[in-house]
């Protein structure tokens, strides 16, 4: 790799300031997952990267990397800037090779000089590489269509849901379905929220069986079981106490820990219990026993049942179209990591 790519250190490149605005033009990158930290108005000290002439920031601890074709100021020292050695080679396919490389960092050290640098890459004539390249820029291209389109899915419900609900202070919503009015009832939800009692309805196993078992977090289905489940699933809705999560079953069901409540209100549809539950969760605070908060919230309701299944069902449907993309997003990456497997030595 180290007769492919040469490194520069990022010294000149690093933001002085870290007081971010999104009014400011000139964005802050880190090699890991967040990528974009902020923006600065700083003038000085920019490295003009373009399509022209990329670069790919590499993280000297933890390996990972990202494309650069635009200006930008990194920062943190712990970053190489790196670059082809010479224009014999196409530099988004030598992307996918470094990528591609298969390396779980062990030690807290410089892994560019004293590992990446040393490992030994195949690389085909040009042609091939600009095919390739061309091919996994597509599927990139289109993984970022995608994910643009789910941002304003998501976007479009988290208004739907302001707008669908009264402000604070306020009697009706500011939007409405036609044929529906008078005023919401506002109470606390302690005074009517029905929390189930979940211990007989914790898993023992979840290495197999006909119900799934349900987890906190953004990835709830932790596996499967057998035995006596949760049966009247239509009515409740779970709730991660410390992560903040919520997850509407579909189906009978078990818990993974108590730590997932199982709630109710009598008078609420199922789905329009979820909304509630989606419009006043409180926002995290860390590893806290969130249902609490949640339960001392005053809320504002409608109780009329057609108005509750009219809004449930509009929002089950903007809810499948954001799974919708959430798969398409996951079909093409997975595709991506085939390839990357099949089409590199």
């Amino acid at each position: 790799m180290g007769e492919v790519i040469q490194y520069e250190q990022p010294t000149p490149y690093i933001v002085k300031c870290t007081d971010y605005d999104s009014t400011f033009t000139t964005p802050v990158l880190t090699a890991g997952q967040s990528f974009i930290l902020g923006y600065t108005d700083e003038i000085y000290g920019i490295k003009e990267a373009s399509q022209v002439s990329p670069v790919i920031i590499f993280d000297d601890f933890t390996t990972s990397s990202h494309y650069v074709d635009f200006y930008f100021k990194v920062k943190s020292s712990a970053i190489k800037l790196l670059t082809l050695r010479n224009n014999n080679n196409n530099f988004q396919f030598v992307y996918y090779i470094l990528k591609n490389i298969n390396y779980t960092p062990k030690n807290h050290e410089r892994h560019w000089i004293s590992k990446f640098s040393e490992m030994i890459v195949l690389i085909p004539k040009n042609e091939e590489q600009q095919k390739i390249s061309l091919f996994f820029i597509q599927l990139d291209n289109l993984i970022t269509l995608h994910k643009r389109k789910l941002d304003l899915l998501k976007q479009i419900k988290q208004g739907y849901l302001q707008q669908m609900f009264p402000k604070n202070g306020e009697k009706v919503p500011r939007l409405r379905f036609a044929n529906f009015e008078g005023d919401c009832e506002e109470r606390k939800l302690s005074k009517f929220l029905i929390t189930h009692s979940s211990k007989e309805y914790i898993a023992m196993k979840t290495n197999g069986g006909s119900y799934k078992v349900i987890q906190q977090g953004n990835n709830p289905i932790i596996g499967y079981t057998n035995g006596q489940p949760f049966e009247d699933y239509k009515r409740v809705s779970l709730f991660g106490d410390h992560t903040v999560s919520l997850y509407k079953p579909k189906e009978p069901f078990f818990i993974a820990t108590d730590g997932v409540k199982i709630v109710s209100v009598e008078g609420f549809e199922g789905d329009y219990l979820y909304l509630v539950l989606e419009r006043y969760k409180p926002k995290s605070q860390g590893y806290k026993r969130h249902f609490t908060i949640l339960k001392n919230q005053n809320i504002s309701f409608t109780q009329n049942k057609h108005e509750q299944i009219k809004l449930g069902i509009f929002f089950e449907l903007l809810g499948s179209f954001i799974v919708t993309y959430q798969q398409k997003i996951y079909n093409i990456n997975l595709l991506k990591k085939y390839c990357l497997q099949k089409m590199f030595i």
